[in-house]
């Protein structure tokens, strides 16, 4: 009777064994992972501790990316409605969106202090593709809304690209301005970013302090 009950309580914990085996490697798991990402989150901000420009970067690419995917639309309201430098105004925001990535590179070598030149340069381009976008936003509504031969778009919704491009317009004014505005106050949250804890607390045990008197 013994032998049976022995018996059963070993199968019963032979059983139940995989399943605390599971949990205790899915709760392994879950540490291990909120670890990583508190390692990351770490890396990050000491990252922006020594480059906070970077978070203006970040903004200028998005800046960016935006005109760039909306080109073709920008390039089809420029053909529909031909308006006066309205050609001009679209590369002149290509060419000094690219050209402010150099600019904002050299602005910010690394391990040197911000170069005011290069800073004031990148300051002006990005005025220069405000202005374009103003420009080119300001043509397309007075030929939507000029007393003389207004532009109509169609109501099949073949014309709509030339709303949304002056959707895009308003958002990436918005975009670039932010860019700007970070860039002017980076010595403001540069500070702040400092302030934040970053370094890893390791443990001292009395082993370490073993280990230091043989040494001494």
């Amino acid at each position: 009777m013994d032998n049976l009950e022995t018996t059963a309580t070993e199968v019963v914990q032979e059983e139940t064994a995989p399943v605390e085996k599971k949990k205790k490697s899915a709760k392994e798991f879950f540490v291990a992972l909120g670890a990583r990402i508190k390692e990351f989150f770490r890396k990050t901000m000491v990252s922006l501790k020594r480059r906070p420009h970077n978070i203006a970067l970040v903004m200028l690419a998005v800046s960016f990316i935006v005109y760039s995917f909306n080109l073709t639309k920008i390039s089809n309201t420029t053909a529909y409605i031909s308006g006066a430098g309205m050609g001009l105004c679209e590369f002149a925001t290509m060419l000094f969106s690219t050209l402010s990535f150099v600019c904002f590179f050299n602005s910010f070598p690394k391990r040197q202090k911000p170069k005011l030149l290069f800073v004031i340069l990148f300051g002006v381009m990005l005025a220069i593709v405000i202005a374009a976008d103003i420009v080119y936003f300001l043509r397309i509504q007075q030929a939507l809304t000029r007393a003389e031969s207004p532009i109509v778009l169609p109501e099949d919704g073949s014309r709509d690209y030339v709303l949304q491009a002056k959707s895009m317009l308003i958002a990436h004014i918005i975009l670039v301005g932010i860019t700007g505005l970070l860039t002017a106050t980076i010595p403001l949250y540069g500070k702040l970013f400092k302030k934040i804890k970053t370094s890893i607390e390791v443990e001292y045990t009395e082993a370490d302090e073993n280990v230091e008197l043989a040494e001494d």
